[in-house]
């Protein structure tokens, strides 16, 4: 695609239109997955549904539920709104686009607590001028995105509690099967985040999931944590639920908790 006049790109799952600035494409708040609200909430990202009209690229989707005074003093700026439907990506790329482009997909740090892909910090303009397409991503954070339950165990295929980790293999598989329309290479993918982002390229880099959706990775501010074992995290999960005042909880019970019922509790929780 070679400097088009109007940021219009037709995606797998419907078209999407984004905004110019200073010889730049941007597009904000792309679906890579369906809201994981209802049903979804703790379950696998599962596919978008397609859309038949144009859809407004513009502006930046809400952030997964945290604390925003939090984000405010250490994750990098204000993160906005905050919605349980927070699995959005955000593309820049440069107008003039002579051949694919090397990508680079950035996760955010913040603990798994905090963070957006839409901070300040991680404006992609930069990289873009540079010749690169940049998209940085959205995923669940805190309870919504790491948690165990007996209710929730053999919903699925496997038993699945890393919730965040799979949101960002969605989003991998969807720059696979999305990037090349905003002029990217699908063969030349680095990943790189700082902080939790780091951690989580460290995971990815291991898991068999993700295995072929990215080629390079650069790893900001890495660390490790001691995995938590099945049963503990289980435990835990059963203590919040009672603390809530759902002793014997079934899946039904926890998945109609308001979203933001988890962000004022404090630790062991």
């Amino acid at each position: 695609m070679l400097n088009p006049s109007i940021p219009l790109v037709a995606t797998r799952h419907g078209k999407i239109v984004g905004v110019v600035q200073e010889e730049i494409h941007i597009w904000r708040g792309i679906p890579y997955a369906a809201p994981p609200t209802g049903e979804l909430r703790w379950r696998a990202p599962q596919p978008v549904t397609p859309w038949q009209d144009v859809r407004q690229a513009d502006c930046f989707s809400c952030a997964s539920w945290q604390d925003i005074t939090w984000c405010r003093e250490l994750g990098g700026g204000d993160p906005g709104n905050f919605s349980e439907d927070c699995l959005y990506l955000n593309v820049w790329a440069p107008a003039v686009r002579h051949e694919p482009l090397p990508v680079m997909v950035w996760l955010h740090g913040g603990g798994y607590t905090i963070g957006a892909g839409s901070l300040p910090p991680y404006d992609g303009q930069a990289l873009a001028k540079r010749g690169a397409i940049v998209v940085t991503v959205n995923y669940r954070l805190g309870h919504l995105g790491f948690f165990a339950h007996p209710a929730l165990e053999g919903e699925e295929a496997e038993c699945i509690h890393n919730f965040a980790l799979l949101d960002q293999i969605a989003a991998l598989r969807w720059v696979q099967d999305n990037i090349a329309a905003f002029g990217g290479d699908t063969q030349n993918v680095t990943l790189f985040g700082e902080s939790a982002g780091a951690r989580s390229v460290l995971s990815l880099m291991a898991s068999p999931l993700a295995k072929g959706l990215f080629h390079k990775a650069i790893i900001q501010s890495g660390y490790t944590l001691p995995d938590t074992p099945r049963e503990v995290a289980l435990k835990k999960g059963v203590a919040l639920a009672e603390h809530l005042g759902l002793a014997h909880a079934t899946a039904e019970q926890l998945r109609a908790l308001p979203a933001e019922t988890f962000w004022p509790l404090d630790a062991p929780f």
